[in-house]
């Protein structure tokens, strides 16, 4: 009897891989092992040798499969049509020692034509001489396979040594029914709804941090500043404020999971301490500062806040206004105080928009800076699959205001 194979999907990060290929050139990588065979090499015992160490990488057997609307991101399934002859390929030159000209042409050939997404997306080509005593082996796999550490852990599997594995008795393993896929991307999107806060500072941290890149700059922490409230809801008959600031140190680059798990446990923390101490502590020395006139020059001179981020949980159902849908509804933000860049979230009817403003004579590239926070959010987890080069829909990120 075949188990039941579990619903393994593609992370956002894997999906990243995906969003930032582009037509001309694959977001695929590889390395070429240079081989000493002066003792003679077989190529089919070589090959043989390959598809059963590949048998003992689950992952080099499956493929990632688009699922339905509404079913989340792809999945990784058996491919029922694994052959390892599909993937490894042999080259035969002329001569007795390989041209090491001609071996980088076969690598920058696997490198840079896209693998066929109908199977497992990796590919190897044994290019040897006619005597066998000079050959090189050449991996190319697709980044959302691996990045480069997974890719010298795929290597590892496929070097001497490593585990001889062979098809499970139950390979293929059925597809997941769609029933099954469907439910698991609503479990995921309601979890994602409650981590929704710590995934948008994730992912302005990471967005920043790529736009420092672009200036030389490296910093793997940035310093986000989010607003919390001290009440949960209200009513248009009490109104004003109480809401105060935090700044929080967000991890830009590493695991997505874990630097959600910090994200959520540093806002817990610093909301739990600053909900009734930050305003009681801080109220009266603004209020002092406002009589002595110098409250704006603080204000405009502070260099504690540099980055906001606001977060507002909009209607859940749609609106109407005038007898007329409110098809959209888009954040307005002005920041003040020597802030450089603010990102204003709304939510609204299974929406999300986000509106970025900026100090242009602080933060120029703007426009950049906009289109990696774009790229980030399109490896987010929401209920559907973006395509390689669009944003996930469930996002509106396409208006300029």
């Amino acid at each position: 009897m075949r188990s039941r194979a579990p619903i393994d999907r593609a992370s956002a990060d894997d999906l990243m891989a995906l969003v930032a290929e582009n037509g001309s050139t694959p977001m695929q990588v590889g390395a070429v092992l240079l081989l000493d065979a002066a003792a003679g090499l077989d190529p089919r015992r070589a090959v043989e040798q390959l598809g059963r160490r590949a048998a003992a990488v689950p992952r080099l057997r499956q493929r990632l499969l688009t699922v339905p609307a509404g079913c989340g991101r792809p999945i990784w399934v058996d491919d029922p049509g694994f052959d390892v002859a599909r993937h490894v390929s042999v080259l035969e030159l002329p001569g007795e020692r390989l041209p090491e000209n001609l071996m980088l042409a076969q690598a920058a050939e696997l490198l840079g034509t896209p693998l066929p997404r109908d199977r497992p997306l990796w590919v190897a080509r044994l290019v040897t001489t006619a005597t066998g005593r000079s050959a090189a082996l050449v991996v190319v796999i697709h980044h959302v396979l691996a990045d480069g550490v997974g890719g010298l852990a795929v290597l590892g599997a496929l070097a001497d040594g490593a585990a001889i594995g062979s098809l499970a008795a139950d390979f293929p393993r059925p597809q997941p029914a769609r029933r099954r896929i469907a439910a698991d991307a609503m479990r995921l999107r309601a979890r994602a709804m409650r981590e929704l806060p710590g995934t948008l500072m994730r992912l302005v941290a990471a967005a920043l941090h790529r736009l420092l890149a672009t200036r030389g700059e490296r910093l793997d922490e940035i310093v986000v500043s989010v607003p919390f409230s001290a009440r949960q809801q209200t009513g248009a008959g009490q109104l004003g404020n109480a809401s105060g600031v935090i700044p929080l140190r967000i991890p830009a680059v590493g695991d997505a999971t874990t630097r959600l798990h910090r994200v959520t446990v540093l806002s817990r923390t610093a909301r739990g301490s600053a909900r009734g101490a930050s305003t009681a502590l801080l109220g009266p020395l603004f209020r002092l500062l406002a009589r002595l006139g110098l409250y704006r020059r603080f204000i405009n001179g502070q260099r504690r806040i540099h980055t906001f981020t606001s977060n507002v949980r909009g209607p859940a159902a749609p609106l109407t206004m005038f007898g007329c849908p409110v098809t959209a509804l888009l954040p307005l933000s002005a920041p003040t105080g020597n802030v450089t860049v603010a990102f204003a979230v709304l939510s609204y009817a299974g929406t999300l928009a986000i509106t970025l403003v900026a100090d242009l004579d602080a933060c120029p590239d703007l426009t950049t800076l906009r289109s990696l926070l774009v790229q980030e959010l399109a490896g987010f987890a929401v209920p559907e699959s973006p395509s390689p080069s669009q944003p996930a829909k469930n996002f509106q990120t396409d208006r300029d205001i």
